[in-house]
C-alpha cells in the first residue's frame, strides 16, 4: 500500500470522527474539494489523481480543525484561512511521507497577495495555530496507526520488507 492510500484511509477515518463522509465525484465547480457542511460531507472532485485527492482532502480537514467549531473567529479573514489549511495539509503529507508539490506553495503565495501584506504578528498567529493543529492531527493518525498495526507491519505502522523496514 502507498504512503498516499495509507494517508487517505487514515484521513476517511478522522472525517468519520467528526461526523462527516467523504464523497468523491464529478464536480460542476472549478474547486477541487470543498466542504457541504449542511450534508456533513467532504466533496473531492473525481478529476483528481490520488495524491491530489489526499492533498485535497487534508485541506479541507485543515478547515475542520483549525476553523470550525466557533475557531474561525480566531481567523477572521478567508485568505488566512485558507493559508492555514493549506499549511496544515502541507505539514500532514510531508509527516506521512508525502512531498507536496509545487500547486501547494503557489495556492499560499497566490493568498498572499490577494491579502496584502501580513505583518508579523500575522505570521506568528498562523504559525502556533497551524504547527500545534498539525503536530496533535498527526500524533493523532500516527496513534491509530499504530494500535491498529497489521502483523507484516512495525510498530510504526510502516510496511516490512523480506530484510526489515521498507526504505
Amino acid at each position: 500500500m502507498s504512503n498516499e492510500d495509507r494517508l487517505w484511509d487514515a484521513l476517511l477515518r478522522e472525517v468519520e470522527r467528526r461526523g462527516y463522509t467523504v464523497v468523491v465525484r464529478e464536480s460542476a465547480s472549478s474547486a477541487d474539494a470543498f466542504i457541504d457542511a449542511l450534508r456533513r460531507e467532504i466533496v473531492i472532485a473525481d478529476r483528481l489523481d490520488r495524491r491530489d485527492a489526499v492533498a485535497r482532502l487534508a485541506h479541507e480537514i485543515g478547515h475542520l480543525q483549525l476553523h470550525s467549531g466557533g475557531r474561525s473567529a480566531q481567523t477572521p479573514s478567508v485568505g488566512l484561512r485558507e493559508i492555514e489549511a493549506e499549511l496544515f495539509a502541507y505539514g500532514v503529507l510531508v509527516n506521512n511521507g508525502i512531498e507536496p508539490d509545487r500547486s501547494s506553495v503557489d495556492y499560499i503565495s497566490d493568498w498572499v497577495r490577494r491579502i496584502g501584506p501580513l505583518t508579523q504578528a500575522d505570521f506568528d498567529a498562523i504559525e502556533a495555530r497551524t504547527a500545534t493543529a498539525t503536530r496533535l492531527f498527526v500524533q493523532s493518525i500516527h496513534t491509530f496507526a499504530r494500535r491498529t498495526a497489521q502483523p507484516d507491519h512495525g510498530d510504526d505502522g510502516v510496511p516490512l520488507a523480506p530484510d526489515g523496514p521498507e526504505l
